[in-house]
């Protein structure tokens, strides 16, 4: 069945981006929107997160800054632009670390100094350590993806070297020249350049540099790969759900745009037959619970003898009996479907059930 996804994207998706503070560098990720933040902070080692709403967000604002007085959502964009990019000259950032409590976690504060319309703003994120499935789930994976991707993506640009090397030897056959010999290079050799690159100087000034620092300059990347990875999984969940459903009601569902209305479930949503039949086919109780077609036949209105014309100038015999041959027909055709229906439900249940197995 089609179902409409709905994708939003969450921190995990995020990338990272290096964070100095307290003369370390640290990486941090965020989410933020009007309704509060995410935000997630990592030493390569541990990782620490905190969410927030609007509601705790404004809490915290009265105990921080009891005399500021401002719209939540504006606190929490001004909040948020000390994090969400480059770190601001106009902000201290501080960070304080809290022993481990008895439950073993070990969580850390981010202090926060700003002026809010030149009045001094202060603020914490009080994160709460991660466990090591929080630190392979939103670090090690997702940048062992990210180096895949970048990998993948060095090949198809060799690829596309070779290519156009081949074009440019096709022109030079031609007789064609190049104007400003400057300009000439040679052949790209994929074994030649990467001999060139462990050799270069800007493997050695990487090496040098802090591996929290590398992840700005792939930031883009890890956020498509994460991207594309976290809408894949929302979508393979929803159809999880759909796969979920009755048999049955899935494929009546699917068949409703292709059956008459006369076929489909009434108001109340059930799925008998009754309420399908036709109505010289389905017993009436006008008063009790006999039928009413009983009565009719014990208490006829008229007498037999005076309600039949002797000389009829056609016999109603045929007529009727084509219209009931008619509805029984129609009864059998719509009892054959349910039964059909069910036999499909039944072998959509025992494939599901061998693929468990």
């Amino acid at each position: 069945m089609n179902s409409v996804l709905k994708w939003k994207a969450g921190l995990r998706s995020a990338a990272w981006r290096p964070f100095l503070v307290n003369g370390d560098t640290y990486l941090l990720k965020s989410v933020t929107d009007d309704t509060g933040y995410h935000v997630a902070i990592s030493d390569l080692v541990s990782i620490w997160f905190e969410e927030l709403d609007s509601n705790a967000f404004q809490s915290r604002s009265k105990e921080i800054n009891p005399k500021v007085e401002a719209p939540v959502t504006r606190l929490i964009r001004h909040v948020s632009s000390f994090i969400d990019g480059h770190q601001s000259p106009d902000c201290q950032y501080s960070l304080s670390s809290h022993s481990e409590t008895a439950d073993g976690v070990h969580s850390v504060t981010l202090h926060l100094k700003t002026r809010l319309a030149s009045l001094p703003y202060s603020w914490e994120f009080r994160l709460q350590q991660g466990s090591s499935t929080d630190v392979s789930t939103h670090l090690v994976c997702p940048l062992l993806l990210t180096a895949g991707e970048l990998q993948r993506r060095t090949q198809e640009l060799q690829q596309l070297l070779l290519k156009k090397d081949k074009e440019i030897g096709e022109y030079k056959s031609m007789g064609n020249r190049l104007t400003r010999r400057h300009l000439e290079t040679s052949s790209f050799d994929t074994k030649i350049f990467e001999n060139e690159m462990q050799v270069s100087k800007g493997l050695t000034d990487l090496l040098q540099s802090s591996p929290a620092s590398c992840t700005s300059s792939f930031g883009d990347v890890y956020k498509q790969v994460m991207t594309e990875q976290e809408r894949q999984g929302q979508q393979a969940e929803l159809e999880a759900e759909a796969d979920g459903m009755d048999p049955l009601d899935e494929m009546m569902a699917s068949y409703s745009q292709e059956l008459p209305a006369s076929l489909l479930p009434g108001p109340s949503g059930s799925s008998s037959y009754t309420c399908r039949l036709p109505a010289s086919l389905v017993p009436s109780t006008a008063s009790g619970d006999e039928p009413a077609a009983k009565r009719a036949i014990r208490t006829p209105p008229v007498s037999p003898r005076k309600g039949i014309p002797r000389s009829p100038a056609k016999s109603p015999a045929k007529g009727k009996s084509s219209e009931v041959e008619s509805q029984e027909q129609e009864l059998q055709r719509r009892l054959e479907l349910e039964d059909r229906l069910k036999q499909q439900a039944n072998k959509q249940k025992s494939k599901k059930k061998k693929i468990k197995l």
